[in-house]
């Protein structure tokens, strides 16, 4: 008995100093953690990171849209090439392609247009721009939360767009995103319904970012004025030739009244002469 209470005392002695050291590891782990998420935002904050990240989204940028526009041309060489496993497609130096940027400009332009969202991948370009633009120099060009819902938008509408038209050889314009979109709408509504709910979601895009009744009386007052112009232009003209068409009478009219004054002078000139 004496020996299990002095074992119970030993065991309640040890507890306190196990707690106090697992205390002391746990407040350095997260001192550690914290020196790490403060250097980490240091190097985030520093103006010197800011102009490299913001230099490479803007020449990153000008990659895509170089590899992009070289795609539209070398889609059909490069394709089966990029369908290769990864390591062999690019550490095999006997395999070769034609897009102006290589290996890496096919391998990204068949991944965001073919494998991702067709040809609406070109709005990456300006998005990856715009955002190394505000990096760079802290200005934005355009709001930023209306760009990227926008861009959002574009982006998956265009991809679903294409996908609905171009199913065969033109299967890149909409890429994997559009042609699997179109196969689940289809395989719901069918092939008319899919297409007449693609056009509707376009329409409410543009009622919700566009005031429209603005822009058919804006659009429907132009058509007026062009019609006003080109009356008003016609009738000038009518005018114009009527003038036209009178002024050779009166022209008659005045050579007729010179020569008849000019007789009557003549006359008077006779008679004044004969009682001499």
């Amino acid at each position: 008995m004496i020996q299990n209470r002095f074992k119970s005392d030993k065991k309640e002695e040890a507890s306190p100093l196990k707690e106090k050291k697992k205390k002391k590891a746990k407040s350095l782990k997260t001192n550690k953690f914290s020196e790490s998420i403060g250097k980490f935002k240091l190097f985030f904050q520093n103006e010197k990171t800011h102009q490299i990240s913001g230099l490479f989204f803007i020449l990153f940028s000008a990659y895509l849209l170089i590899a992009f526009t070289s795609f539209i041309f070398t889609w059909k060489v490069d394709q089966s090439k990029v369908e290769l496993p990864f390591s062999e497609f690019m550490f095999n130096s006997e395999i070769l392609v034609e897009n102006w940027l290589g290996k890496i400009g096919a391998f990204l332009s068949h991944l965001f247009i073919t494998g991702w969202f067709g040809i609406s991948a070109f709005v990456f370009v300006g998005l990856f721009f715009l955002l190394g633009f505000r990096i760079l120099f802290k200005i934005n060009l355009l709001p930023p939360k209306k760009t990227i819902t926008t861009s959002a938008f574009i982006i998956f509408w265009l991809s679903i767009f294409f996908g609905y038209f171009f199913t065969d050889q033109l299967y890149f314009l909409g890429g994997a995103v559009g042609f699997e979109a179109n196969v689940f709408l289809k395989s719901i509504l069918g092939s008319l319904g899919s297409g007449i709910l693609i056009f509707f979601v376009f329409a409410i895009f543009l009622v919700l970012n566009f005031n429209i009744s603005n822009l058919l009386k804006y659009s429907f007052s132009k058509i007026e004025s062009q019609e006003d112009l080109s009356s008003s232009q016609t009738s000038a003209d009518k005018s114009e030739n009527v003038e036209n068409s009178d002024r050779p009478t009166q022209e008659k009219k005045s050579n007729e009244d010179s020569l008849s004054s000019f007789d009557h002078k003549e006359e008077e000139v006779t008679n004044e002469k004969e009682p001499t």
